[in-house]
């Protein structure tokens, strides 16, 4: 999508250097050989349309829902044109809430019809972003949210168009907003972004999703009018702001109830644990049997097993839980694998023989119609449906009922902490780097989070120096500058 925006940005200095920017001419150079095109729109049919003496198109997504471009000749879009637009398009549609575009070929601004808008005088718009403003890093990495993609198919631009609904509320009430909206877009951003091959709702977040941000941004300079402030301070604003994002939403009915925990000093006191979990928490091969043999007397034995396996045996996190599919899992090979992106992973005993029995289970739903790619489902309203996050979260609260003297220990148990206790113990037992990387995914920036230089200097432990110091200086034989320093 970076490469959408630039093109529309190089195509439009273009036109003007040539003083081409007609309404017909942007329609044709602009919306229908870029941003239609590129930005998933081709293959939809669609209507050449005149919307309040301008011209447009209606694409047609499928029998509910259809997406409008509206195109303005090269003048400052106002107020009033947003207002118009959304007018329009709510009656055409003919139903409460469609998605359009409003374009000057340099302005961009995605609107949503069926915002409740309090007053007259407030503009329902969700995204507004100039081709020749702002840098790609800043806002315009939103742009990716216009995409049929991320409207229609993983839905994610519903994030961003609660955040509409948000500023729509608070502006209403006098309160400023501008720098809530900025942490909301880069926290939507991060827990569902555009590319994302499933559905975020935004209805769903809960403490580890707000946790996982703020561990994302801990290391980035938060400022303020120039003013560097304190990282204590930024992550207390930061779990402000979105707490009153979704305090805002309960209150207007907007959703039913909030899954993380609003109280900010005890989410704040979680992840400043986060970071030194496997210090202060030691799970050994005995927890960890223990906890096999639990899970395995739970409902769904199969698909639990599965996944607390997945997580202590290989470091999977609750993202790739969900989205694990049966195209990537290959439990019959001759070396039985798991896909994970470019990684091909080997699989334990264990892990094979809870495929194999999820596969069978899997095929007695196909035959009841219930055909999903998904490796975890769960029962819900007559359907098999993709396991949700919090499901994850369920199997892991089952395990805190064994409680084997030590209260803390088994009342934190999750995927984190199982993937905190597994990296350290792989280094131990002789894994490279490399190897961790490859089977965990872990980002190489992370990785002192797991394995400290103490980690790493004790593996070269006093009783095997003279060893040691042979093979190094084996290996600096081959050194790259040899030639030069011999």
């Amino acid at each position: 999508m970076k490469e959408t925006f630039e093109n529309l940005k190089k195509k439009y200095l273009e036109l003007k250097s040539k003083n081409l920017l007609e309404i017909n001419v942007i329609q044709e150079k602009l919306i229908l050989e870029i941003f239609i095109k590129e930005m998933g729109y081709a293959e939809n049919v669609r209507d050449e349309i005149c919307l309040g003496g301008s011209c447009g198109y209606k694409i047609y997504i499928d029998s509910k829902a259809s997406f409008y471009i509206n195109i303005l000749n090269d003048r400052k879009i106002n107020d009033n044109n947003i207002k118009n637009f959304i007018d329009i398009i709510h009656r055409r549609s003919g139903v409460m809430g469609t998605y359009g575009m409003l374009t000057n070929g340099r302005e961009y601004i995605l609107v949503y019809s069926g915002l409740s808008i309090p007053s007259k005088e407030q503009v329902g718009y969700i995204l507004k972003l100039d081709i020749l403003k702002n840098s790609y890093k800043d806002r315009q990495r939103y742009f990716e949210y216009y995409s049929k993609e991320a409207i229609f198919q993983n839905r994610v631009t519903e994030c961003f168009k609660m955040i509409s609904q948000f500023r729509i509320y608070y502006e209403k009430q006098g309160k400023k907003y501008a720098t809530y909206i900025s942490t909301l877009e880069r926290f939507f951003y991060f827990y569902a972004p555009p590319t994302s091959k499933n559905h975020m709702d935004y209805k769903k977040v809960d403490n580890t999703d707000i946790l996982n941000f703020l561990e994302n941004k801990q290391k980035a300079d938060d400022s303020n009018s120039g003013r560097k402030i304190s990282k204590k301070t930024a992550l207390n604003n930061t779990f402000s702001h979105i707490n009153s994002f979704y305090k805002c939403l309960l209150e207007h009915k907007e959703i039913s109830e909030i899954k993380f925990d609003t109280n900010r000093k005890a989410v704040l006191r979680k992840f400043d644990a986060t970071p030194i979990l496997r210090d202060v928490i030691k799970l050994d091969k005995n927890d960890l049997n223990r906890m096999l043999i639990e899970i395995k007397k739970t409902r769904q034995s199969s698909r639990n097993t599965a996944i607390y396996t997945l997580c202590a045996y290989l470091g999977y996190e609750r993202n790739e839980i969900c989205s694990l599919k049966w195209e990537d899992v290959h439990e019959y090979a001759e070396i039985p694998y798991i896909e994970n992106g470019n990684r091909q992973i080997p699989l334990c005993k264990e892990l094979v023989n809870c495929f194999s029995n999820l596969r069978e289970e899997n095929s007695e739903k196909e035959k009841k119609g219930d055909k999903i790619p998904q490796v975890f489902t769960s029962y819900f309203r007559g359907k098999y449906k993709r396991i949700a996050p919090t499901s994850v979260n369920d199997i892991f609260e089952k395990l805190k009922n064994i409680g084997l003297g030590n209260s803390e220990k088994w009342n934190r148990i999750c995927p984190q902490l199982l993937r905190y206790n597994l990296i350290p113990q792989m280094y131990k037992k002789g894994f490279s780097i490399e190897e961790i990387i490859y089977v965990t995914g872990i980002d190489i920036e992370n990785i002192g989070k797991y394995i400290t230089n103490e980690d790493i200097m004790s593996r070269l432990s006093t009783n095997q120096k003279d060893e040691n110091l042979k093979n190094l200086s084996d290996r600096l034989s081959k050194h790259p500058f040899s030639e030069i320093f011999g």
